[in-house]
C-alpha cells in the first residue's frame, strides 16, 4: 500500500441525485481537452472521483478543490449512497474515510467497493487516532493519505492513480 509522504456534485439519498450525477459526468466526458482530443485518450483528461467523507464541510471543500484542478468530484453521504453511485457511474478514484466492516455485513466496506468498482483506485483517508481500528481496512486500500487533506495531498492522490492505474 502506498502512503502520501508528508468537484463537484453531491449525491444525496435519492435516485434522482444519482441520475443527475451520472448525467453531469457523462456530459463532462464529452468535453474536449486543449488538444481537441477526447478526454478518454487525452493525457490530462478529467478524473471522476467519488468522495465518501462524513464531515459535510470537508466533503464540499474536497469537491471544490478537485473542481479547481479540472476534475469531476461527487460526494456521497454514506456507504449506501456510495454503492448506489457505483452502480451508475464508473469512477477513476474512490476517496473514503469509511472502510471497516459494517454491522451485519460479512465483508469490509473496502471489499464491497472493490466488488462494485473493480478498476477504481481506492484511497483511504487516515484520521488521527484510532490507529489499531483503522489499520485493517486501510491495509485493503490501494493507498492512504493522512487527514487533514490539502491541495498537495490531493495532487498526490491524482498522481498515484495515474502512475499505478495508468488512466
Amino acid at each position: 500500500m502506498q502512503e502520501c509522504g508528508n468537484a463537484p456534485r453531491t449525491i444525496a439519498r435519492s435516485n434522482r441525485a444519482v441520475r443527475n450525477a451520472a448525467k453531469i459526468i457523462r456530459l463532462a466526458a464529452l468535453d474536449f481537452c486543449e488538444t481537441g482530443v477526447t478526454p478518454s485518450i487525452c493525457p490530462n483528461h478529467r478524473k471522476t472521483i467519488l468522495v465518501l467523507y462524513p464531515t459535510a464541510s470537508d466533503a464540499a471543500s474536497l469537491r471544490r478543490l478537485f473542481g479547481k484542478l479540472g476534475h469531476i468530484a461527487v460526494t456521497a453521504d454514506g456507504p449506501r449512497a456510495t454503492l448506489k453511485a457505483l452502480d451508475t457511474v464508473r469512477f477513476d478514484i474512490i476517496l473514503t474515510s469509511i472502510g471497516a466492516a459494517r454491522a451485519g455485513k460479512q465483508f469490509s466496506f473496502v471489499q464491497e467497493l472493490r466488488v462494485a468498482a473493480p478498476g477504481s483506485a481506492v484511497i483511504g483517508i487516515r484520521e488521527a487516532g484510532g490507529e489499531a481500528v483503522n489499520e485493517a481496512w486501510l491495509g485493503e486500500c490501494d493507498a492512504s493519505v493522512p487527514a487533514p487533506l490539502s491541495p498537495s495531498r490531493m495532487q498526490w492522490v491524482l498522481d498515484f492513480e495515474l502512475r499505478y492505474f495508468g488512466s
